[in-house]
């Protein structure tokens, strides 16, 4: 039951400047145990009060006084400067009347999905026993200003199929849509698996490399996370990516596009409420666009283009959607065979091993080495480093056409002259970073 935002807007109206409520539910369902839903509630007030920045989150049934209260509390000590909330936001009305949509014929997708690779897996992996892993998750978000309400919701399916036994053997689905055939899953998989009969170590140094969309994926991701947000520019303004310069090569064209319907991060509006659109982050090498949200815009003295996410149960920040860096020309084939030797990185992972603020490193998973233009034999997990504006700027050789999704990033193959490679020794595999709510 949805609490009531109109009277807790009413309230905060009287006695702040602006306010700004958000009511979030989700469900998260396991397909391997659909009936025990996980079911999440709470609503949040945003205050603009006494020129000071204020949040409070809390359960469906805490008081809008009480909600409102400790907003005003956590504004009377906040740094952040306040903004205001509907600016330029569509006038809209309520938006109570939106139900939520069904979940069960997304399920029966899902399940029909994964009884395919059921039955298709132990023909194709003979010498490979994998594991299958889906769920389902559905998020709605309803967010009130003075314009009005606005009302979205999604749902996003995931699949992951990796092998029980050494070597790794893994490929993942992270998707708004579900097509009935997992041809690409599939065939992911057994090409890991035709080249990974043996291991061989690999000798530290630099050597050309070509990343597949998902290690091309997690360049892209830890780069915008690193130089575009505008969070970390208060402390180390020197990790910005520089506005309106080529910093990067003329062949990278890198958007956060929220209307790609199959991506993950698909939402009709961000998280204050502004319609959701292209935005060009790099075009062409030159950077265009940082991640700010309404706070940092006004910081940085720019318009705010649409680039705020939530997390669960807190305010907006500046964040992005569905990463998109378009292809090129190419093919993985070409790029591979114009390089002639060197390594195909496929899984790159966060890690614990050290590094400068302005470098990439994680660990590479899954990699094979190329000799003759063609992959080999698998490489045993190392350590894979660069800086950003290198390996995206006067490394970058070639950009191929094929694009697929990892996580919210729609990456091609890259073709790289020269990357660092260095023993694992002790490091170890981290998690990587969960993505946003909305």
């Amino acid at each position: 039951m949805k609490p009531p935002t109109g009277k807790l807007m009413a309230t905060a109206l009287r006695r702040c400047r602006d306010a700004e409520i958000a009511w979030e539910q989700r469900s998260e369902i396991d397909l391997a145990d659909p009936r025990n839903r996980r079911e999440f509630r709470g609503w949040g007030i945003r205050v603009n009060y006494e020129g000071r920045l204020g949040w409070a989150w809390g359960e469906p049934s805490e008081l809008p006084e009480m909600l409102l209260d400790r907003s005003l509390q956590a504004a009377r000590s906040s740094p952040l400067e306040g903004i205001l909330f509907a600016h330029g936001l569509p006038m809209g009305s309520a938006a109570s009347a939106v139900e939520p949509i069904s979940l069960e014929p997304h399920l029966d997708k899902l399940h029909r999905y994964v009884s395919k690779l059921q039955f298709l897996l132990p023909s194709l992996l003979k010498d490979h026993p994998t594991r299958i892993r889906a769920s389902l998750r559905w998020q709605m978000l309803t967010l009130a200003t003075r314009a009005g309400e606005q009302v979205g919701q999604r749902v996003v399916y995931q699949v992951v199929v990796d092998s029980t036994h050494p070597p790794l053997i893994q490929a993942q689905l992270l998707a708004a849509r579900l097509r009935n055939n997992p041809s690409e899953l599939l065939m992911e998989l057994v090409w890991q698996s035709s080249h990974s009969d043996g291991v061989q170590q690999l000798s530290a140094g630099d050597t050309a490399a070509v990343l597949t969309p998902a290690a091309s994926a997690s360049l892209v991701t830890d780069l915008v996370a690193r130089h575009f947000d505008a969070r970390r520019f208060h402390t180390q303004p020197e990790l910005a990516a520089p506005w309106g310069e080529a910093w990067l090569s003329p062949q990278i064209i890198l958007q956060d596009d929220a209307t790609l319907q199959s991506g993950p991060g698909h939402v009709p509006f961000d998280g204050e409420g502004q319609l959701k659109r292209p935005v060009s982050l790099v075009q062409e090498g030159v950077v265009h666009s940082h991640l700010v949200d309404r706070y940092y815009a006004r910081q940085m003295g720019v318009d705010a283009p649409g680039l705020a996410v939530r997390d669960w149960g807190l305010p907006p920040t500046p964040g992005w959607s569905n990463l998109s860096l378009l292809g090129g020309r190419s093919s993985l084939g070409d790029l591979a065979k114009d390089m002639g030797e060197g390594v195909l990185i496929d899984r790159l992972v966060p890690c614990d091993a050290p590094c400068e603020s302005d470098e990439f490193c994680r660990l590479a998973e899954v990699a094979w080495l190329i000799k003759g233009g063609r992959p080999q034999i698998r490489l045993a997990p190392m350590l894979v480093r660069g800086r950003f504006s290198q390996l995206l700027g006067r490394d970058l050789v070639g950009v191929a056409t094929d694009r697929a999704w990892y996580g919210r990033c729609l990456a091609p193959t890259l073709s790289i002259q020269r990357l660092s490679l260095e023993p694992c020794g002790e490091f170890q595999a981290l998690p990587e970073p969960p993505g946003t709510w909305w």
